[in-house]
């Protein structure tokens, strides 16, 4: 995705960071702030699938998933809203999964997603409001282009 937006003149930072941990993304917003002088975008690509019987899964692997597919989303999109002036995109880009159930042993992929969405609309809200971005949930992110 960087490379596409810089082949069309413009600038990206790339940042591999385990965004479970505290403060991970604000010091990640904070980089490319620095690195770039201002944030448009924030791309929220993160999942970790666990599956199996319900009566199996531990208190970790339920710990896991909502840290990885929930929390992290959450921390790194207040950590951009912080940055983010008039016209600043939010995307967060869930799974197949989003919305349903696709059989027995995916509950806990089912309510992460299910929080995800939840999360999404509840930041199209939030910060619609003050008309500084617009967090949506669409069927797939085809392109990406962005003046900065």
């Amino acid at each position: 995705m960087a490379r596409e937006i810089e082949a069309e003149s413009g600038r990206a930072v790339v940042i591999q960071a385990d965004l479970t941990r505290p403060t991970a993304a604000a010091e990640a917003v904070g980089q490319t702030v620095k690195e770039l002088g201002r944030l448009d975008i924030l791309v929220n690509n993160a999942g970790f699938l666990t599956y199996g019987p319900l009566e199996e899964v531990s208190a970790e692997e339920l710990d896991r998933v909502l840290a990885v597919d929930v929390r992290s989303v959450f921390l790194a999109a207040r950590a951009a809203a912080r940055h983010m002036g008039d016209g600043g995109r939010i995307i967060n880009i869930g799974s197949r999964f989003n919305g349903r159930v696709p059989g027995a042993n995916f509950v806990l992929q089912a309510m992460a997603k299910s929080a995800l969405i939840g999360l999404t609309k509840g930041l199209a809200r939030e910060l619609g409001l003050h008309h500084r971005h617009r967090p949506g949930h669409g069927r797939r992110l085809h392109r990406l282009t962005t003046p900065q």
